[in-house]
């Protein structure tokens, strides 16, 4: 028989059969959407340099064609004395003719000349893409009433975030002035979901939300029977969110309408993750679920040793999520099959990120870990002061994470440290960033801005 544990952490408190919540279980927010212009200059560096890589293949098939013919028609010799000692003087010769009879084609030339171009500065630019940036200097603070767990959420110029005081709040990423706030009717710990000009999400009044972003006001809202801690997910047409009721929601992105409800065990914090056909999510039961996101029918579900408050997340066809058991679960999407877990020394209530081969996520023992996605094989880890139950955030080169009260930065490579900076208090929520913008929030009321820089 488990035991009846007690957590109070980060101003609220559960008493649950296995279940400690510390607001650990925001989702991985989606990566910063590019440009329709970097869409745009993307593809002409990519056929630059496809075209000047082409333009290099055929021309030195070309010329060495060229060369044998002008060695052995014009001047006679047979292909046998290519290996004379003479043949490179030869070889130099006819470079020279070839090279003087393209400067007589001036527009070839010139066209050669910009394609070769473009093509560096296409790699000049990819180059600064791919380079490590951290934080430089703090831009501005912005100061609720109430303590924040609600991670940020950038978007569209502004920065969305929930507080203790109730309030959501809508705030310019570049000066931190207030756009908009709205007063729902209780705390908010769910972290904002923005998507085509609505912000999703759920408050300690048992409501889910959905705001306009130009001005805060109300476009519909749906009342559970418990507070609503995680993020919604929205995709197509349908919001899905869990609530501390026990259910899994679906619900229509139009009016709110609830198109069904999924019952799990016991109350959930998770924000469910849709792959395919399936919603994915996690509950204090100490299962996580595969549920088909038309009918609302349990597909699979996978038993852990603990209570599930992390968020999943999924690459490749597999769901990774961890667990109060210590482990975080690699599981196969279509059959809910555990194709392998990795343990750490504490629960696993961090939401895990993919980036290229690796998953990152965060343990209450203190470290924060990435994997290899592919067999669980750690490939580094980084020990910080306190426990870590944020959601990372990879951006260029860098691993954001809170743990205690300080912010850090760790290399994607080696997980070696490269920026930290204490704030005011502890760091329950996950960072964000916009632009060169980097987001954190503190439980002592505040929002940070730092400037990223090389």
């Amino acid at each position: 028989m488990s035991k009846i544990r007690v957590s109070f952490s980060a101003g609220f408190l559960y008493i649950k059969k296995g279940c400690i919540a510390r607001g650990g279980f925001e989702p991985p927010l989606p990566a910063p959407k590019a440009s329709m212009l970097d869409h745009y200059t993307t593809g002409l560096y990519f056929f630059c340099f496809l075209v000047v890589g082409f333009f290099v293949l055929v021309c030195s098939v070309a010329f060495i064609v060229y060369c044998l013919w002008y060695w052995v028609v014009v001047w006679g010799h047979g292909v046998g004395v290519l290996f004379f000692p003479f043949f490179p003087f030869s070889f130099l010769f006819i470079l020279l003719r070839l090279y003087f009879w393209l400067m007589k084609k001036k527009i070839f030339a010139i066209i050669i000349f910009f394609l070769v171009l473009a093509a560096a500065a296409g790699y000049i630019d990819l180059t600064a893409r791919n380079t490590v940036v951290v934080p430089s200097e703090l831009l501005w603070t912005f100061n609720t009433s109430g303590f924040i767990i609600s991670s940020p959420f950038a978007a569209e110029g502004s920065v969305y975030f929930g507080s203790g005081d109730r309030r959501l709040y809508a705030v310019s990423a570049v000066t931190g002035d207030l756009m908009w706030d709205f007063d729902a009717g209780g705390s908010i710990y769910s972290s904002p979901r923005v998507e085509d000009g609505v912000v999703y999400f759920g408050s300690h009044d048992t409501q889910l939300y959905a705001l306009d972003t130009m001005d805060g006001s109300v476009l519909w809202s749906v009342q559970t029977g418990g507070p609503v801690y995680a993020t919604p997910a929205v995709e197509d047409e349908m919001v899905y969110f869990t609530s501390t009721d026990n259910n899994l929601y679906a619900v229509d992105k139009a009016d709110g309408s609830v198109k069904w409800r999924f019952k799990m065990g016991a109350l959930s914090v998770t924000s469910p993750l849709v792959v395919g056909d399936l919603v994915v999510t996690g509950s204090c039961d100490d299962n996580i679920y595969g549920v088909d996101r038309v009918s609302g029918r349990e597909v699979w579900r996978v038993e852990t040793g603990g209570a599930v408050v992390s968020s999943p997340t999924y690459s490749d066809g597999v769901v990774y999520v961890g667990s109060h058991d210590h482990f975080l679960y690699a599981i196969d999407a279509g059959s809910g099959d555990v194709l392998w877990k990795f343990e750490t020394g504490s629960y696993v209530q961090s939401s895990p990120v993919v980036s290229g081969s690796l998953v990152i996520f965060g343990s209450d023992d203190g470290s924060i870990y990435a994997v290899d996605k592919q067999d669980g094989r750690r490939v580094w880890s980084f020990q910080a002061d306190e426990m870590v139950f944020t959601t990372p955030l990879v951006h260029r080169g860098v691993v954001y994470f809170g743990s205690g009260s300080v912010a850090y930065g760790v290399a994607l490579s080696d997980g070696s440290l490269l920026w930290s900076q204490v704030l005011d208090d502890t760091i329950y929520s996950s960072p964000a960033v916009l632009g060169d913008r980097l987001f954190f929030a503190s439980y002592g009321r505040r929002l940070y801005a730092f400037k990223l820089g090389s």
